[in-house]
């Protein structure tokens, strides 16, 4: 596993025994300031397309969702099609982010497999929804839309890959590639059907099954992650 490796997001679960899916009221945001106005109506969308569905859920329904109307919307995204697009955007953003601070910040391979599993599960845990978007309406998006998303989601998953070859070096290529495999879904499909537990407790739990899959030493403190990652992991990143 000397060779650079490619990889995207992972899928996230299905959420179609999802007890909120079906008709859900429309939130109509208020006092909203205009300039963050694509991020509103992202934010917006995604919860839409989590609870009813991509096609249910109409250019009207996000505008009135976002504080804005359904024309309004179209000055940001000029279809419906832009809109989920941007969001599988963003949600290999937010990964992507994550690999590139955790190779700045350096440190011994199980130090940065460490950082990388905790804001991993963090982001998930945090954009819940938007990964189950992400997942389960790729088939809407257009072919050279899903090449994209699909490329991007292959070099993620390469890079974690790369970090698990790093300290378990009896696996074989394969063997760490279906491992990277089911962990992606281990973590997105439990984020994506919440089962009440606290978002503090639900992280522990989530890491402690991560390294429990990967079988690899880990340190006895649980709060290693450098806060200052933290936050910069929090703020907008772009493609």
């Amino acid at each position: 596993m000397t060779e650079t490796r490619e990889g995207a997001f992972g899928s996230a679960g299905s959420n179609s025994s999802n007890p909120n899916m079906g008709a859900a009221p429309v939130r109509r945001g208020r006092g909203r300031p205009p300039g963050n106005r694509p991020s509103q109506i992202l934010k917006a969308a995604s919860h839409l397309f989590y609870v009813r569905g991509y096609n249910a859920t109409s250019i009207d329904d996000i505008g009135q969702a976002a504080g804005v109307s359904g024309p309004a919307v179209y000055r940001h995204f000029a279809t419906k099609d832009e809109i989920l697009v941007s969001l599988m955007e963003e949600a290999a953003d937010r990964s992507e982010a994550v690999i590139r601070h955790i190779y700045m910040i350096g440190g011994a391979p199980i130090e940065l497999l460490e950082r990388f599993i905790c804001c991993e599960v963090r982001q998930s845990i945090e954009a819940a929804e938007m990964l189950t978007v992400a997942s389960n309406e790729l088939h809407n998006l257009q072919p050279k839309d899903l090449a994209r998303v699909q490329r991007r989601g292959r070099i993620n998953r390469e890079e974690y890959a790369n970090l698990i070859a790093a300290i378990r070096p009896d696996l074989s290529d394969v063997e760490i590639r279906t491992m990277v495999i089911g962990i992606k879904g281990a973590i997105n499909y439990t984020v994506g059907m919440p089962m009440g537990l606290p978002p503090d407790h639900l992280e522990l739990l989530l890491v402690d099954m991560v390294f429990g899959i990967v079988n690899a030493p880990r340190r006895a403190d649980r709060d290693f992650i450098d806060r200052n990652l933290d936050e910069q992991l929090k703020a907008p990143t772009k493609a």
